[in-house]
């Protein structure tokens, strides 16, 4: 997060991350590559930005659960 007045910048870096996801139509893994290139949100109030940012941080640690026990 980055603050900016009364809103601010929700920021999503990605360092040339490779995921595996499951093709929904072959049911085959694949491996997706994303740029190391930031996206970034503009909220303008805070609260709705600590709020997107705390349901992002849970979409991220059940990723990191998912991946740890399938491997």
């Amino acid at each position: 997060m980055e603050l900016s007045g009364e809103g601010g910048f929700l920021i999503f870096e990605f360092d040339n991350a490779l995921v595996r996801l499951e093709n929904d139509e072959t049911g085959k893994w694949v491996e997706r590559s994303y740029r190391n290139e930031p996206l970034s949100q503009f909220y303008d109030d805070v609260l709705d930005l600590q709020e997107s940012f705390d349901a992002w941080i849970g979409v991220w640690n059940n990723f990191v659960t998912q991946v740890s026990t399938s491997e």
